[in-house]
């Protein structure tokens, strides 16, 4: 697989390269007429490897010409394309269209999207040589061979040094090299994700490199390495599960109401209780304001065994307010655990204001670290607050001078953990001084993506993301003013090695999770605030994508009617499409991207409604959207479902429902869940043979027979 070396695998003849005379222009209709993309959110670009891209590209439309000029113009085609990776820094993009238009027609765009579209700087450059004849990528390496061959032996070990090399001297030897041992260091640390990316790296360099067999042999064997690092897949009976069987319910918390409206929520929208599982099975649950841990035996039994802790008294806050609006999408409390570690996002963060004459300033939330012991404390490892970074005995560190961005900070919901880093989207607050200021020079708005260590939360990389552009309301046909409706940023996903990162203000984008690399970002269509869109509060869906190397993703954006099928990996062959964007209908949210469905083909899954009744949707292939099961008058889904291959649970404020993928989603069993005085149904989680049920104020546990 890693020799295979995907970047260099596209067709030739697909990139109007192969004989090295331009492709004829011909204009290319988007795959699928969204309607008005209604999205002027910025897409980030390094204006200085944006102009040397340009650069290198009319250079290179001299050389495909042939003739006398070819070597000189390649070669400085060459130079250009090379400076943008000297000139930029990890993490920074570029437009694929620049102003002027000059990459038009050069490289393909087969669905249309050059203009709404940016890709990182190192995945411009290795599709402008992907697109290359084999003896201009040989002519390439002999031209920055040598020199990269020099910086290896300057600094054989060096991490810092082997990065740049990498990044800075694609398909040599030497990049080879460095990414290979690059990748010794993450197996060294256990750090198996990490490890296959710079594996993967390192056979894209060497694929083509005469006498190279010997590097190629060892990027094999430490692959090999890394696939015997990758834990077992634990045979989990709620996978394949026929049965469920209640062991327990209760309240979470206590009786006080979550908000003051007393009226159901739409699905995924406004304040959700969260759970995870940590190492050896127990549960945890973060409710607004209190956690509840269940060990392993309370979970299979029912024995009354809990643990709860307020989290004001946890984390020595004085008090936390969390809130949610519907209008501004889910806020779901979701903890990240490694291990017996667990990371939270605490409270909601508010921006400033001038309330008469009195100057309200920002207030962010906070991003703690938590370790519960056997016997379900919960021990602060580290607090990312909204002024300080508190460590266990360790004197207090400004928040802004470990993550180096001014300003207070909202994180986000649902941040991740891999391999001992920290993932998590934040948002800069606007101040009072900066009432509705979201462009010029004002920060407020900002989304910044973050890598933290595990251990005591410091910085491992930042990456910029974009500025807000909220949805805005019409306010009425007599006053043309428009109001902001600020939203949430979606969970985040990982899909081998690369997190796709939904902002829910335009933008969703995708980054090497080892270093941050920038893959491309794509502006999706924005809806009007009252018009309907998707819940936003659940993670992007890994799915099996033809064509996305890695797989892919679903994306349902808060602030879309959309939904998107793109790759996990750079987009090299141009498009960034995996299927026409969905229109979402009659849709209400996605519960499983794929799967293998009666008769074989892939099934995709979704809540939706058909005629009056709410009901469990699925469509096979390109086929038409099928209706399973259909809801009781008055009965509608309550949360985010949970699917494997074969089975798929679905909440609704009356029952838990099990369903078989294998049998066109024919229904296996249905519970009641018993109302203890704060509603029923919610969110979905399982392991092992728990399956657990996270509503509003209420818990239930079954057990996966």
């Amino acid at each position: 697989m890693i020799l295979a070396a995907p970047l260099l695998l596209v067709p030739l003849e697909l990139l109007g390269a192969a004989s090295g005379v331009p492709a004829p222009l011909r204009p290319v209709a988007p795959i699928l007429d969204e309607g008005p993309l209604r999205n002027d959110t910025l897409l980030p670009r390094s204006e200085a490897a944006q102009a040397e891209l340009v650069a290198g590209d009319r250079a290179w439309r001299v050389a495909r010409k042939g003739g006398p000029r070819l070597e000189l113009e390649r070669g400085r085609a060459f130079e250009a394309w090379r400076r943008a990776l000297v000139a930029s820094v990890p993490g920074e993009s570029v437009r694929l269209l620049d102003d002027e238009g000059v990459a038009e027609g050069l490289w393909p765009d087969p669905d249309g999207t050059h203009h709404r579209r940016g890709e990182g700087v190192e995945a411009a450059v290795q599709r402008r040589l992907a697109a290359l004849t084999p003896a201009d990528r040989e002519a390439w390496r002999e031209r920055f061979g040598p020199g990269a061959a020099a910086a290896l032996a300057g600094a054989p070990y060096d991490p810092a040094a082997l990065r740049r090399l990498e990044r800075g001297e694609p398909l040599t030897e030497g990049a080879a090299v460095a990414a290979l041992r690059l990748a010794e260091v993450e197996l060294e640390a256990g750090r198996r994700g990490a490890a296959a990316t710079w594996l993967e790296r390192a056979g894209a360099h060497a694929a083509e490199i005469a006498g190279a067999d010997a590097l190629r042999a060892a990027i094999a064997e430490r692959l090999g390495t890394a696939a015997a690092l990758k834990p077992a897949k634990a045979r989990e009976a709620w996978r394949t599960a026929s049965r469920l069987r209640l062991v327990r319910s209760e309240r979470i918390q206590s009786t006080r109401r979550i908000g003051r409206d007393p009226r159901p929520l739409p699905l995924g929208r406004g304040l959700e209780p969260g759970a995870a599982f940590l190492e050896g099975g127990a549960l945890v649950v973060q409710g607004p304001h209190a956690l509840l841990v269940l060990p392993p035996q309370a979970l299979a039994t029912g024995a009354p065994t809990e643990w709860r802790r307020r989290i004001a008294d946890v984390l020595d806050l004085e008090v936390v307010r969390p809130y949610a609006a519907p209008s501004a999408g889910g806020w779901p409390l979701l903890p990240a655990t490694q291990g017996r570690d667990a990371v939270l996002v605490v409270d909601r963060g508010v921006s400033g204001r001038v309330l008469r004459d009195l100057s309200l300033p920002a207030r962010g939330n906070r991003l703690a670290c938590l370790r519960f012991t056997e016997d379900g404390l919960a021990l602060p490892r580290w607090n990312l607050g909204d002024r300080t970074l508190g460590r266990e005995g360790r004197e207090p560190v400004p928040t802004s001078q470990v993550l180096g961005v001014e300003g207070r900070l909202e994180f986000q919901p649902g941040p991740l953990i891999q391999g001992g880093t920290v993932y998590a989207q934040a948002r800069v607050l606007l101040d009072s001084t900066q009432e509705g200021a979201l462009a010029g020079t004002s920060r407020g708005g900002e989304l910044w993506l973050f890598a933290l260590d595990l251990d005591d939360g410091e910085l491992r990389w930042r990456r910029f993301l974009t500025r807000a552009a909220d949805l805005r309301r019409d306010r009425g046909s007599r006053n043309t003013s428009r109001s902001q409706v600020p939203t949430s940023g979606m969970p985040l996903a990982l899909v081998d090695g690369v997190l796709v990162v939904g902002t829910n203000v335009g933008l969703v984008s995708a980054f090497d999770a080892a270093d941050g690399r920038a893959l491309w970002s794509l502006r999706t269509r924005r809806r009007e605030a009252q018009d309907p869109g998707w819940p936003g509060s659940r993670p992007p869906l890994v799915a099996s994508l033809e064509g996305a190397r890695g797989g892919g993703v679903l994306v349902a954006p808060f602030d879309s009617d959309h939904l998107y099928a793109l790759p996990a990996g750079p987009a090299l062959q141009g498009g960034i499409f995996a299927g026409a964007p969905e229109p979402m209908g009659a849709l209400l949210d996605v519960v499983a991207a794929d799967g293998v469905a009666a008769g074989g083909g892939v099934e995709r899954v979704f809540l939706g409604r058909d005629g009056r009744h709410s009901a469990l949707r699925f469509r096979r292939g390109a086929g038409p959207l099928r209706s399973s099961l259909y809801l009781d008058d008055g009965e509608r889904f309550t949360g985010a479902a949970l699917a494997s291959e074969q089975r798929v649970y679905v909440a609704s404020d009356r029952a838990l429902y099990l369903f078989d993928r294998g049998r066109e989603l024919a229904l296996l069993d249905a519970l009641s869940l018993p109302d203890h005085g704060g509603g029923i149904g919610g969110r979905v989680v399982a392991r092992g043979s728990v399956v657990a049920v996270v509503g509003r104020d209420t818990l239930w546990v079954l057990a996966a027979q």
